[in-house]
């Protein structure tokens, strides 16, 4: 097998053999270092050749597109950058997140016990309670729509698992980025079969918040987001072939992506949703009282700010390797950093799930326990600077022809649903993130 090739040009001024034909080979192949070059004449014919020198690598065919990391240090240097500055960003989430948990909750846990000892050894003690741990009778009160939260957070795991086995398939170099109707296909099939994830995720969690209809929830999960999808899809795919358009998807094809759809996607989310839901539900530490305690109010920052502010946090993360992405999908540029995008998307999911917790304790100390979709869309939010992004890049590149109202339809549209997956994936990591740290300090609290 062929794993790299080098060209090297060179001028030769080549000589023929006076007694030969036109077509004959130049006596002065092969070429030499020490040739001469060719002189440039006017009306002077120019004999264009090339030679080939085969040589034994020991390249591995797996890793054979790792030279053309060294091939350009600027952009070696940028993937660094990006590696450094996702590293720092989760560094600095880390230490803020250690901040609240190893000091402010272990303090408040603290004095929380230390007055329920006072209030069991003086029943007149005027102790009070304030923030977070007053709310252990609400904290784990089903939210409004829940049907339709368990679904969100079901398809950011089977989008978080496809992608996870893509990236260990291409670090093992399983794929060519030379050829990527491979690694579209593989995507496709991984999520078709990743489709059970969702379904039991799904399922376990509407357990676990006391649902009954499961049968409802599996067939949400199986059309909601992949209509969404393939709406899309056919709305873009129908105006390409009144266009006339070569790119446009056969409808053999169609017919055989809906088949993937119908005949296996959805039995697949069917029967993990009823795996789920069969499973024993999350055990939480305290019990929920029958009467919803109120709520004080909230300002404004905390039910708008934060929204824009938390959703900046995993974008930053992302947003200069989403620049060689974007080159990949619009620019025909090889995406080759396998092992880069892996670390970056590590850092992500870290990222995601330590500023869902931080918001979660926000909302916690302000007394207010519907914390379920504050957790989602503290991540999700994130997805809308994706959008952003994508539009700034479109105005950006000059290389792009924005005249074309077709090609810029196609661009919004498919970007808009790559950031429609961002959020839900990113929304679906903090959700659980956000569900780990609310059991784990309520688990310390003495309710009883």
């Amino acid at each position: 097998r062929v794993v790299g090739f080098e060209v090297e040009p060179m001028s030769v001024n080549h000589k023929f053999d006076a007694a030969a034909d036109a077509d004959s080979k130049p006596t002065t192949c092969p070429v030499v270092d020490t040739a001469e070059g060719q002189p440039f004449r006017e009306g002077e014919n120019i004999a264009f050749t090339y030679d080939l020198e085969f040589k034994e690598s020991e390249l591995e065919w797996a890793t054979r597109w790792d030279p053309l990391l060294t091939t350009s240090s600027e952009q070696k240097q940028i993937q660094w950058f990006a590696i450094l500055n996702s590293f720092l960003l989760g560094l600095f989430l880390t230490a803020l997140l250690a901040l609240i948990l190893l000091r402010t909750v272990h303090r408040d846990i603290s004095k929380y016990t230390q007055i329920v000892d006072s209030i069991e050894e003086d029943e007149d003690s005027n102790a009070e309670v304030s923030g977070w741990k007053i709310l252990h009778g609400d904290v784990f009160r089903p939210p409004r729509h829940v049907e339709l939260l368990v679904i969100l957070v079901g398809t950011g795991c089977q989008i978080v698992s496809s992608i996870v086995i893509i990236l260990v398939l291409g670090l093992l170099g399983v794929f060519s980025p030379a050829y990527r109707g491979g690694l579209l296909t593989a995507i496709l099939l991984l999520w078709v079969v990743a489709s059970s994830v969702c379904g039991y995720v799904a399922g376990r969690l509407y357990r676990a918040c006391g649902g009954t209809d499961w049968k409802q929830v599996a067939f949400s999960a199986s059309f909601a987001f992949p209509s969404l999808v393939f709406g899309v899809f056919l709305v873009l795919n129908f105006f390409m072939w009144l266009m006339g358009s070569i790119s446009a998807v056969p409808i053999l094809t169609i017919f055989f992506l809906l088949f993937l759809w119908i005949g296996v996607s959805v039995p697949l989310v069917f029967l993990g949703t009823l795996a789920g839901y069969k499973q024993k539900p999350y055990d939480f530490p305290v019990r929920t009282n029958l009467i919803p305690r109120k709520i004080p109010p909230q300002g404004g920052f905390l039910r708008v700010g934060l929204f824009f502010i938390s959703g900046a946090l995993p974008f930053g993360v992302i947003c200069i390797e989403l620049l060689f992405i974007l080159d990949s999908l619009w620019q025909n540029e090889l995406y080759y950093a396998f092992g880069f995008l892996g670390l970056v998307f590590t850092i992500l999911i870290i990222t995601s799930a330590e500023t869902s917790i931080i918001i979660v304790y926000v909302k916690l100390v302000s007394e207010d326990y519907n914390w379920w979709w504050q957790s989602l869309w503290a991540s999700a939010s994130s997805g809308l600077y994706v959008l952003l992004f994508s539009i700034y890049y479109i105005i950006s590149q000059t290389e792009l022809d924005k005249s074309h109202v077709m090609s810029n339809l196609l661009y919004l549209g498919y970007m808009s649903l790559i950031s429609i997956m961002f959020s839900i994936m990113t929304g679906a990591i903090g959700f659980l993130g956000g569900l780990w740290f609310v059991k784990k300090i309520y688990a310390a609290v003495r309710a009883d």
